[in-house]
């Protein structure tokens, strides 16, 4: 294979890495069912950038949902998820005032694999 081609390869592997941002989210009934929750919080951050999962933690001896609640973006090269996010903070989701905290050290970081969590395959 020539050099060229090899170095194009190279390039465009590390290209294929996906970078992430992480907040956290309090202030939700914790009572509420988890997928109705999901939803509005999926609608009301859709503004700042692709949603890659709501990740929901539960108490299963008393039955309800934990707090906070962590969403995970896809960002691209200068884009800010976590800022635009941060903006909503204090605004209302469905009779509820959301609280948007960013995750120190955890603002942007790349998949040093580049695994594919959904497809379960390495890239």
């Amino acid at each position: 294979m020539e050099e060229s081609a090899v170095r194009g390869l190279e390039s465009k592997d590390t290209n294929n890495r996906k970078c992430f941002s992480k907040i956290s989210v309090e202030g939700y009934d914790t009572s509420v069912h988890e997928f109705p929750l999901k939803l509005a919080l999926a609608k009301h951050f859709a503004s700042c950038g692709k949603i890659v999962d709501i990740d929901v933690p539960r108490d299963f001896k008393k039955r309800i949902l934990k707090s906070p609640l962590f969403i995970i973006f896809h960002a691209k090269e200068g884009e800010s998820p976590v800022d635009k996010a941060l903006e909503l903070s204090g605004t209302d989701v469905g009779g509820w005032n959301v609280v948007v905290k960013s995750l120190p050290g955890q603002q942007m970081y790349r998949d040093p694999g580049g695994v594919d969590r959904f497809k379960g395959e390495r890239t």
